[in-house]
């Protein structure tokens, strides 16, 4: 994958970097699988050549590059420029495990520093990855909401970010005016899930965001079209997410809920208890409005 090439990208103030260069993205990646990154920058690097680079060390600079945006494709790997958005992907297939290691996105500089962008470490295992996802590109409707679900087996708190942004990191919040939840559940085949809903969706929130679990991420895309678009009449109006199923046992009657289990950093949360509650106060209401209305009817 790797070519002879070495760029020298020694360090860029922090000013100048594009969003996201001071964190690494974990990305887990299994044997022979792929794998798109995206790579941000600024709108004065438009009409450059970007590139992705790897064996960065952080004390030299040093990298070899593999992929550029002027030569669009290689044997493993290849490169799009969105200049409307200001982001190029790479996608890397037939990934190996020789191929696990630290990933740079850059901008070429002809008569200055290399701009230096988003930094990810890739881990290549031979078997399931810790975090992952079966598809990287999600679309949903303006106004609409879309669901992603991330398959995972690592611990740690949940996250779903909007890249170079800010992330939701509770069970509800908001990101960039589309409303988020995040859920961890067992699905049928007993494999961790976290499912993320963004609702209220509009153009604005089309764009790359990480879902994280712990120190692992996955990007992922979304996009948001609008309902008159011909590529509107194919998408589902609604996308759902079978789980496995749970028994609840009440302490203090003789009766079995069941429900979707629902996973946290404080262990199962039993949401079949909330709906019992609801039916038995309803039987309970049933039985006094039935007493009172035999009680009326007695003669007195």
């Amino acid at each position: 994958m790797e070519s002879s090439k070495l760029s020298a990208i020694p360090p860029v103030p922090p000013a100048q970097r594009s969003h996201g260069a001071d964190c690494v993205v974990k990305v887990p990646v299994q044997r022979g699988g792929s794998v798109t990154i995206p790579c941000s920058y600024d709108q004065e690097y438009v009409h450059h050549v970007k590139y992705i680079c790897k064996g960065v060390t952080q004390v030299w600079g040093f990298c070899s590059c593999f992929i550029r945006s002027d030569s669009r494709k290689t044997d493993q790997a290849s490169v799009s420029d969105d200049a409307i958005q200001r982001v190029f992907t790479v996608t890397l297939t037939e990934m190996d495990l020789k191929d696990s290691g630290n990933y740079w996105c850059a901008v070429e500089i002809d008569w200055g520093r290399d701009y230096e962008g988003t930094h990810y470490q890739l881990s290549v295992s031979p078997g399931t990855p810790q975090l992952y996802v079966e598809q990287q590109n999600f679309m949903g409707l303006d106004g609409g909401s879309v669901t992603v679900q991330c398959y995972y087996s690592n611990s740690g708190p949940m996250k779903w970010c909007r890249m170079g942004s800010s992330c939701v990191e509770k069970y509800f919040g908001t990101l960039h005016g589309a409303t988020v939840a995040l859920q961890r559940i067992l699905d049928n085949t007993d494999r961790k899930v976290m499912i993320v809903t963004m609702s209220e969706l509009h153009p604005g929130n089309s764009g790359w965001h990480l879902c994280s679990i712990g120190d692992l991420q996955i990007p992922v895309h979304v996009t948001v079209m609008s309902r008159s678009s011909p590529q509107s009449k194919t998408l589902p109006s609604q996308t759902t997410c079978e789980t496995t199923s749970l028994s609840v046992e009440s302490t203090t009657t003789n009766f079995t809920s069941h429900s979707s289990a629902v996973i946290t950093s404080h262990g199962p949360q039993r949401f079949g208890l909330l709906l019992l509650v609801p039916k038995t106060a309803v039987l309970v209401l049933l039985c006094i409005i039935f007493a009172v209305v035999n009680s009326m009817e007695e003669p007195s």
